[in-house]
Order: C-alpha cells, then sequence, then structure tokens
C-alpha cells in the first residue's frame, strides 16, 4: 500500500471524498470538547486539515510519513505509525484517520498507541465500515475502497486484547 497517502489525499479532493470529511469533522466537533489533557495526536494528515480544531487541548500533533505534508498551527512529527517515535504514557488523546485500513501491520499500530496514551487516555479511531452502504464501493478496488477494511467486531476484539474499553 504504498504511497497511499498522496492518492487518499486526492480522493479526499473528490466531491465525495470532501462530503466525508465534512461529516467526520462535525462528528469530531461533537467529540473533542469533551476530552481533555495536554497532548493530542493525530496519526496521519490524510485529508484532514482542521479535524482538531474544536479539540481544548492546547498541545496538538499530527504525525506523518513526509515532514513537508502537515499543516500548520499544528506541530509536525515525522514518523511511522507502527514505530512511534514518542514517550511511553505521555498522550492524552490519539487520533487514528483511515490508517488502520491502508497500514500494512494495523495490531501493532494499536499496540504503539496503547503504550503512548496515558493510563485513562483516549483513542478516537475514524475508517471504513466495510459491511456499510461505504464497504459496497469496495469492488471498485480503487483508492480507498481498495483499503483492508476492518469489522466493528474485529477493532472492537484487538482493542479487547490491548485492554482499552469501548466507549462508543
Amino acid at each position: 500500500m504504498v504511497n497511499y497517502t498522496v492518492q487518499l489525499n486526492g480522493w479526499f479532493e473528490t466531491s465525495l471524498g470532501r462530503l466525508l470529511l465534512c461529516k467526520e469533522s462535525e462528528m469530531m466537533q461533537q467529540i473533542l470538547p469533551h476530552l481533555f489533557g495536554y497532548h493530542l495526536l493525530q496519526i496521519s494528515n490524510v485529508g484532514y486539515s482542521n479535524l482538531l480544531n474544536s479539540s481544548l487541548i492546547k498541545h496538538r500533533c499530527i504525525l506523518s510519513k513526509a515532514a513537508n505534508t502537515i499543516n500548520k498551527p499544528y506541530t509536525s512529527i515525522f514518523g511511522f505509525a507502527d514505530m512511534l517515535p514518542i514517550a511511553h504514557d505521555s498522550i492524552d488523546v490519539v487520533v487514528l484517520p483511515h490508517v488502520l485500513e491502508f497500514e500494512t501491520n494495523p495490531h501493532e499500530i494499536l499496540r504503539e498507541i496503547e503504550r503512548i496514551l496515558i493510563h485513562e487516555g483516549h483513542l478516537i479511531v475514524i475508517g471504513f465500515n466495510p459491511i456499510s452502504l461505504w464497504g459496497l464501493w469496495r469492488v471498485r478496488r480503487t483508492i480507498p475502497w481498495n483499503g483492508k477494511f476492518l469489522s466493528l467486531l474485529r477493532l472492537k476484539d484487538w482493542l479487547a486484547l490491548l485492554n482499552f474499553d469501548i466507549i462508543e
């Protein structure tokens, strides 16, 4: 899934992609103001420039594989989702938009997030549901429909193995 970031960002420029970004941003505006802490990390900047705007957390970082692709005013971190260059127990909230579907080792990414989250920290996973109407588009086999979509049941199982509590 090499270079999925560029392809996926291109898809998010389409009318369907912009509609999805708008809906996801609206959902984040309902969630983020209720989460508190000192440090917020978004892993991957695919399609998103203002996803974190509604957060009350002052220190916001975006981790990206390409150092020059991160939008200001956020702190830029260059790195990989399965080897996070972040200390243990140091992040209050992690936002994971459309990462697990396109990375080769999604379980390792969740393990890394569990490592960096503080006790009682929060993980927000944004992804395509393979059994929704969006999932039907997978027959096209082009970005973003060629990702390895995780079912909600599988994601919950993986998170339970890592001792995450599922809130919603």
